[in-house]
């Protein structure tokens, strides 16, 4: 099933950078994102680990930068820092739940691979029927409550 949902967001991507072009921007001046794209979890949330995180359209939290996303996915493809404790400079896939009354999960599906596509294309799955037990490789989805 995820082979059927990474060519998609291939071909996602591919139309994003077209219509880019169209709007008197050179398509491969728009990279992955497009201007007129917004990451529709952008915001500062509470966890309910009781800490804070920030989302950007460029950052997920304190040390993963967003290389690419895909809203109707609800999928992004996160690199880590070069000075990250773990896995410094590789990819992580995060999936999240539809935003309902100020509320979202996400689960970091996959982490540490070697690239973009490797991260999309990774075996790994989540299970959003379960979000408050095992449903996020054996843990609980992390909750986001918008501050």
């Amino acid at each position: 099933m995820f082979q059927h949902r990474a060519f998609f967001v291939s071909c996602a991507l591919s139309l994003s950078l077209v219509a880019c072009g169209e709007d008197d921007k050179p398509a491969e001046d728009c990279g992955t994102m497009c201007a007129e794209d917004s990451l529709e979890v952008v915001g500062e949330w509470d966890t309910n680990f009781g800490t804070s995180e920030t989302i950007t359209e460029t950052t997920w939290g304190d040390f993963q930068n967003v290389v690419f996303f895909d809203n109707d996915a609800n999928v992004a493809v996160t690199q880590n820092a070069e000075d990250a404790d773990f896995d410094p400079g590789l990819f992580n896939r995060i999936e999240w739940t539809e935003i309902e009354a100020d509320v979202f999960y996400y689960c970091t599906v996959t982490f540490g691979e070697e690239s973009e596509q490797a991260a999309l294309e990774a075996s790994a799955t989540a299970d959003s029927s379960d979000l408050e037990g095992a449903g996020c490789g054996g843990f609980s989805w992390t909750m986001m409550t918008r501050k």
